[in-house]
């Protein structure tokens, strides 16, 4: 038996984050109609922005639970999910032609939000896996639909999308190699190779984005960020409980 407080604490939180992704999607639908009017965006974003927030707030349901036993979905998921909204309409502008404009403001809102929600999680006392977790795949389909902005805008090969794949070829690998779904440690070298190459991805996405020495910044991030899955790989097939067993 769950006991009735723990339950009550179950209710309570996913009826506050069904508050605020509801809310999050009825200002989604505000934004790309307000877009809409001023000219500043295509009409045809809409559907694709309702479309992947709709997406990502079935994942995050999923996940909710790593956030219990917080009862509040608290400030840091909120900060999060206006994030997700940047990225939704982010997502949406690779079906368009909008310009590099509105595209540099959306990505640069997103960046300089990141790392604040992990500080209003900590502030606040809401930290929790879900919070950890909710960041780090939205970090994620940040640079895949960057990179895929860059590469539908011609400014750079289809090589570029290797930046936001490799991840999800990572995840699919531990599918086949359960030894690479273990969890990976904090590691400095692989946030500051994350963060170097969100920035090239950034100076990618403006109008320079073309330009031979940003096209140069941006192989050599795709090529660090490479690296580092190669090095992260091989550091978890190295652990002794990670070794092939003799038959």
């Amino acid at each position: 038996m769950i006991p009735a407080d723990a339950q009550q604490a179950w209710c309570e939180l996913r009826s506050d984050a069904g508050r605020h992704v509801a809310l999050g999607g009825f200002g989604l639908l505000l934004i790309t109609e307000g877009l809409a009017a001023l000219d500043i965006a295509n009409r045809n974003i809409l559907w694709p922005s309702l479309l992947t927030y709709a997406l990502i707030s079935c994942a995050l349901i999923r996940w909710l639970p790593l956030h219990h036993p917080h009862r509040r979905f608290g400030w840091g998921n909120r900060i999060t999910l206006l994030r997700v909204i940047l990225l939704c309409l982010l997502t949406s502008l690779s079906y368009t032609d909008s310009g590099d404009g509105l595209v540099m403001v959306l990505a640069g809102g997103f960046l300089l939000l990141d790392g604040v929600d992990g500080y209003a999680a900590r502030r606040g006392g809401t930290a929790s896996p879900f919070g950890a977790r909710f960041d780090l795949e939205i970090d994620a389909l940040f640079v895949l639909f960057a990179a895929l902005l860059i590469w539908n805008q011609g400014k750079a090969g289809v090589w570029i999308l290797g930046s936001g794949v490799l991840r999800y070829g990572f995840l699919a690998a531990s599918w086949r190699w359960p030894a690479l779904a273990a969890p990976l440690p904090p590691n400095r070298r692989r946030a500051a190779i994350g963060i170097t190459n969100t920035c090239f991805l950034m100076l990618g996405l403006g109008p320079w984005g073309d330009h031979p020495a940003v096209t140069l910044l941006l192989a050599a991030g795709l090529s660090a960020i490479a690296g580092s899955f190669a090095i992260d790989a091989a550091a978890q097939f190295a652990q002794p409980t990670n070794k092939p067993q003799p038959s």
